[in-house]
């Protein structure tokens, strides 16, 4: 529990995971169309990710859970990923001194663009190592680390949205 407060401490307008969950189903039920299949895709891999964080599930069982389809799918479309948020990432005391404090001054798209990345990435690694018995470095990949990573990226968009709203 003491990492998600950590992890939500960097957010102001996101105190806990709780809120996190509240906001993007408020997003969810505003939405349409593809923005709406997007941010369901995205809560679901948020959800996904705290089973590890809050819960000590075996990262190794949740990484086949994250899903990219839908982003896959919109990326194909060009879809504009802005059109969640215009804007770029607001520069704060707690979130400069984070390992999140290079997505300062990125956009929307760049975020979500960030977050599918480390979620493909997790996937091939998951893929190469574990479905295809490659695995004499498979201790090396920090599992858990990933999905943590994966999680607070999505806590910050989340936040970065919710700034956003008027």
């Amino acid at each position: 529990m003491a990492l998600l407060e950590s992890i939500y401490g960097l957010f102001s307008t996101l105190p806990s995971a709780t809120q996190a969950f509240e906001f993007i189903q408020q997003l969810i039920s505003k939405s349409k169309g593809k923005k709406r299949r997007l941010l369901a895709e995205i809560k679901h891999n948020l959800r996904a990710c705290q089973l590890v964080i809050e819960f000590d599930a075996e990262p190794l069982k949740v990484i086949p859970e994250l899903k990219t389809e839908t982003y896959d799918r919109l990326m194909e479309e060009g879809f504009d990923f802005n059109s969640l948020r215009y804007g770029k990432v607001r520069r704060t005391k707690k979130l400069a001194a984070s390992d999140l404090a290079p997505l300062i001054g990125k956009n929307t798209a760049y975020l979500v663009e960030n977050i599918y990345d480390r979620i493909k990435h997790v996937q091939f690694l998951y893929r190469f190592f574990i479905v295809e018995g490659n695995d004499p470095q498979t201790e090396k990949v920090q599992w858990r680390r990933r999905i943590i990573n994966i999680y607070k990226r999505i806590a910050l968009l989340l936040d970065h949205l919710k700034k956003g709203e008027k």
